[in-house]
């Protein structure tokens, strides 16, 4: 695991996730509200700009969403339920 940490682990994600929210906000505004970013006679940003400005934000947002899943996801093994000294052998001849 990257944070063995339960709380720091815990308050890493939940930034990550605030920090997430506005990306997807913003991705969804240039998706889908083309007509309204078209109204705005002072912003004179080509298509390419904006193309660049959509790709950045998904490349953003989904190196965030592996980060997240990286983090709370781990390796699988239980670690918290092993006993370290279950895997040692005995001296003793049985």
């Amino acid at each position: 695991m990257i944070i063995e940490n339960r709380t720091a682990r815990i308050l890493v994600v939940s930034l990550l996730i605030l920090l997430l929210i506005p990306l997807v906000v913003m991705l969804g505004m240039m998706l889908f509200g083309s007509g309204m970013m078209a109204q705005m006679s002072g912003l004179h940003m080509g298509a390419g700009a904006m193309a660049l400005c959509v790709l950045w934000t998904v490349l953003i947002a989904a190196a965030l969403v592996g980060l997240i899943v990286l983090l709370t996801h781990g390796d699988g093994s239980p670690r918290h339920r092993e006993i370290p000294s279950a895997n040692m052998r005995s001296p003793l001849a049985h």
